[in-house]
């Protein structure tokens, strides 16, 4: 098994549509499609809709964030 530390400068940074939400991908070609790792960065009210085609965790540092889905909804605070 091989590990890897990554930090946001590692990350390819793009914009999520036209709002202030940036999304940085670590996942390269050498990682399975059925694995996502990156960062993201989202301001307080922006609200992006996706539906991921992997399995995906969300770590929160600060604020909060809230994942709607067929049947409720999850808020996750800092750490």
């Amino acid at each position: 098994m091989t590990a890897h530390k990554y930090d946001t400068k590692q990350a390819a940074w793009r914009q999520f549509a036209d709002k202030q939400i940036f999304i940085g991908d670590l996942a390269d070609d050498g990682v399975r499609k059925s694995m996502g790792a990156g960062f993201a960065s989202l301001h307080p009210g922006d609200v992006m809709e996706w539906v991921p085609s992997y399995e995906e965790f969300i770590v929160v540092l600060s604020g909060t964030f809230t994942v709607d889905f067929e049947g409720g909804s999850v808020t996750a605070g800092p750490h």
